[in-house]
């Protein structure tokens, strides 16, 4: 081999070593931090108030929790075993985990976000939720992880894949199952129970047949159908066991729009015009047929605010997640397409707020059941954090702290296929957050939280916190930006 064939080949086994080189440095740089140990399911906890939100208190109370199941509740008398007792947090109130009813989890691929927004879950003290959506199938697989104890987290309730019309209202978003009819409605909705869904979720392109063929398998299984009222069908016809988003409008049930990210806009842009006529048939509608709604007021609110993106973005909030969240998937003309909402932006925001709060506080005053949820992953909506706001909204729109939080446990647990859920009691599940302060006084106690006990297993306020530093560590820096870069390549996003 000659010297120039020499010089070649040492220049290609240098670019060779610096590529491999690179690419363990981003590896480095972008793999997550060791996830948090998931701890046993056996303990006891001494000295405390038991607080269910609208039903009981109870003092000076021991809790014995085995195999993630309450096991025992008595009062806390001198002289009981002490060996796997918790005395730190004697004086401290107990209530039942707070649940999200409405969630999206990120892809599976992206290992450092799952581990994060579980984290972030349970800092805020929420121990269930609902996934309203997979969009890559990956539910199924994390659900089953937490289940087991092989990962750390909230537990989970999934509908698996989101059941849309044609065409389907987000364009190139895996994870949407199109049906244009009855048959092929039943048909996706029988694959979902088949792979384990405790739900159905239908969406707004649906035709009115292919509702009656989702319903239609959603009894047959013993399954919620929730979702949002299709643009094609009235909110009286849609006979929804979970109404998302207030969703429902009576000029959208007749008027099919040319496009879906037009049917969107319309679907924010009414709020403005719509009257108290409105509200009052929405009202009844619901109470005549006993519906439910999950509104997700917080991701309402967040939507409405789109064209004020830089505010947004000054919110703490949105620097709880990596950048290509806030800078890509939400960025109004970005991935997300929230272009949607803001062009053109809503003439009165906060008109829109307002009317949304009203209708409400209108349920809440007429009896009709409401879901505590936050719609995360939606633009500048948080693991946790939001689920908080949404309670705040809640008493905004006429709830008492106490009546939010029943509303966030026993009353969503009620509607999820596990046995006293949302509940402290013997025999159930054992959810749970220790806060120095009672919330059911005052929203603002929630920031006391000092632990939280998911499916049995016990994690204190200082465990979260240190297994979330590595993450927010990470968040801002090097690591934010390349995978920033490589989410744009990824996802074939241009610099904007």
């Amino acid at each position: 081999m000659g010297p120039g064939k020499m010089r070649i080949v040492r220049w290609l086994v240098g670019a060779g070593a610096l590529l491999a080189g690179a690419v363990v440095a981003i590896l480095i740089l972008l793999w997550p931090p060791a996830p948090l140990v998931v701890p046993q399911q056996d303990l006891a906890i001494v000295g405390v108030t038991i607080v269910n939100p609208g039903a009981s208190r109870k003092s000076n109370q021991r809790i014995r929790i085995h195999a993630g199941r309450i096991t025992s509740i008595t009062t806390d008398l001198p002289g009981l075993p002490d060996s796997p007792d918790v005395h730190r947090y004697a004086g401290a109130y107990v209530l039942p985990g707070l649940i999200d009813m409405h969630v999206h989890h990120s892809a599976a691929v992206q290992a450092f976000d799952v581990h994060l927004f579980e984290l972030l879950y349970l800092a805020y003290g929420v121990t269930a939720v609902r996934d309203a959506g997979s969009f890559d199938g990956s539910i199924f697989d994390l659900r089953s992880r937490v289940e087991r104890g092989e990962l750390t987290g909230p537990r989970i309730f999934a509908c698996g894949p989101v059941i849309d019309g044609d065409p389907p209202t987000w364009t190139g978003v895996p994870g949407f199952l199109v049906v244009r009819n009855k048959g092929e409605a039943e048909r996706a909705a029988d694959q979902a129970a088949a792979g384990g869904a405790n739900c159905i979720k239908a969406y707004q392109n649906l035709t009115p047949d292919a509702l009656d063929g989702l319903r239609d398998a959603a009894t047959r299984h013993h399954l919620p159908l929730i979702g949002h009222v299709p643009f094609a069908v009235p909110l009286e016809r849609a006979h929804l066991d979970d109404i998302q988003h207030l969703t429902g409008m009576p000029l959208l049930a007749w008027k099919r729009s040319s496009s879906p990210t037009e049917g969107l806009r319309e679907l924010l842009h009414e709020w403005e015009d719509i009257d108290d006529g409105w509200i009052d048939a929405v009202v009844r509608i619901s109470v005549e047929q006993h519906l439910t709604h999950t509104p997700t007021i917080v991701v309402i609110d967040q939507i409405t605010r789109l064209s004020d993106y830089p505010a947004l973005l000054a919110e703490p909030d949105a620097n709880m997640l990596p950048r290509y969240y806030r800078e890509l998937l939400w960025k109004p003309g970005g991935t997300f397409n929230a272009q949607a909402f803001v062009s053109p932006p809503p003439r009165d925001p906060e008109r829109i707020r307002l009317k949304v709060r009203a209708l409400v506080r209108k349920l809440h005053e007429a009896g009709v059941a409401l879901h505590v949820g936050s719609d995360t992953l939606n633009p500048f909506v948080v693991p946790g954090v939001s689920l908080h706001k949404e309670l705040g909204n809640f008493v905004e729109s006429g709830f008492t702290p106490e009546e939010a939080l029943a509303a966030a446990t026993s009353g969503n647990g009620a509607a999820l296929p596990e046995p006293g859920l949302g509940t402290i009691m013997e025999g159930a599940p054992a959810d749970l957050i220790v806060l120095r302060d009672d919330p059911t006084r005052d929203l603002a106690a929630l920031s006391t939280i000092e632990a939280v006990i998911a499916n049995g297993r016990f994690y204190s306020k200082a465990t979260l916190e240190a297994a979330l530093a590595p993450y927010r560590a990470k968040l801002g820096g090097l690591a934010d930006s390349v995978g920033l870069l490589i989410a744009r390549v990824l996802m074939n996003a241009p610099e904007r």
